[in-house]
């Protein structure tokens, strides 16, 4: 959430004039799109698990969207209390199709290939599973001019926040939940913003961007 958050500012995006399609609705997807749907206001239209797809019947309708603010991570499920008369239920697989502003990819890898890439509407893909559009499906999408923020950075936090965790046992300390959610966001903030930053001044996609940046202070670090 912090990363599309980032991503939106740098482009001068509004968010809540964006609608969000959400494939996989575990610990990963549930909790980015209730977060985002809190903090950002985008509007949740689609949500999808191991089985099927929940989207809103009317994208249009400013008034239609899958409210999960009330739900407290009880994932299993979801998708039934969710199900109302705005919404209908579709095959596992449509939420990929859907004609909406943002992707977001919290399932497996992979899902996105050369197969299935002409299937995509959305013009930002967010990448939360670990590698879920493949090479030559991202190569192709970004050629088109879809924005595919990479799983590099945008699901980055638990491994940082693991960092952090590491820093505390180190310093014999205990920090705040606060304290931490500070921090991650500082981190956050700022390798989205370098992301966005050297993928427009050299013309390269966000994944480049990400991985250039990384080797570059891998080589300066020795």
């Amino acid at each position: 959430m912090l990363v599309l958050r980032e991503y939106l500012a740098a482009k001068d995006i509004n968010p809540k004039d964006l609608t969000v399609a959400v494939q996989g609705v575990g610990n990963v997807g549930f909790w980015f799109a209730k977060l985002a749907e809190q903090q950002l206001g985008v509007r949740i239209v689609a949500v999808s698990d191991s089985k099927r797809t929940l989207a809103v019947t009317d994208f249009a309708n400013n008034e239609n969207s899958l409210t999960l603010v009330e739900h407290h991570g009880h994932t299993r499920g979801l998708i039934d209390d969710l199900h109302d008369t705005h919404a209908e239920f579709l095959n596992r697989d449509a939420v990929l199709g859907l004609d909406v502003d943002v992707l977001v990819l919290a399932a497996l890898g992979d899902v996105v290939t050369e197969d299935n890439e002409h299937d995509i509407h959305a013009d930002i893909v967010l990448e939360l599973a670990n590698g879920p559009v493949s090479g030559q499906a991202y190569d192709n999408l970004t050629e088109k001019g879809v924005d595919i923020v990479p799983d590099i950075i945008a699901n980055a936090g638990g491994v940082i926040v693991s960092y952090l965790e590491w820093l505390q046992n180190r310093k014999g300390e205990a920090w705040t939940e606060a304290d931490v959610n500070d921090q991650l966001e500082r981190y956050l903030q700022k390798a989205s913003h370098d992301m966005v930053a050297y993928a427009a001044e050299h013309d390269l996609s966000l994944k480049e961007a990400a991985l250039a940046l990384a080797m570059q202070r891998l080589v300066a670090a020795k």
